[in-house]
């Protein structure tokens, strides 16, 4: 008899927490927001460590004649986490999100204080190198408005 419940509380494991799993990465809409920029940092992908770890192993898992592709990849990775953090308090909670840019001092371009437009976006970070995953972040800015951008 103990089998069963035992069975029973393995079966309601998964029948209660798996979906629960597989919906934090369930594709959700943008979102449109108003944010103010209390700070804002620029952000070198070669000077963050996890990326830099990624960059150093992601490459050797594969076979000699697939690792100048698997290089590659991880050139394309990245570039794609060039940008900034966005911060902004509200009260006693801090938001952080991940701003894609090429320009390398991209944070020069906001006025700190002033409220601007967003729309913000939720990566799913189940083990991909998504940006902005790898920063520690899950959610980043798809558009932003030219107010609040000197």
């Amino acid at each position: 008899m103990d089998y069963v419940y035992r069975f029973l509380l393995i079966l309601t494991f998964f029948i209660f927490y798996l979906p629960y799993v597989w919906s934090s990465c369930a594709k959700r809409e943008p979102t449109k927001k108003r944010i103010k920029i209390d700070s804002c940092e620029d952000i070198d992908p070669y000077h963050v460590s996890r990326l830099k770890d990624f960059a150093e192993r992601y490459p050797k898992g594969f076979v000699e004649s697939y690792r100048k592709e698997a290089e590659k990849e991880v050139q394309d990775i990245m570039e794609s986490y060039k940008g900034a953090i966005l911060i902004e308090r509200q009260g006693g909670n801090t938001f952080k999100y991940f701003l894609a840019s090429k320009d390398k001092q991209v944070c020069n371009k906001f006025d700190k204080g002033k409220l601007m437009n967003v729309v913000i976006d939720f990566a799913c970070c189940d083990g991909d190198p998504n940006p902005p995953c790898y920063l520690g972040l899950g959610s980043y800015v798809v558009k932003i408005s030219e107010a609040g951008i000197k």
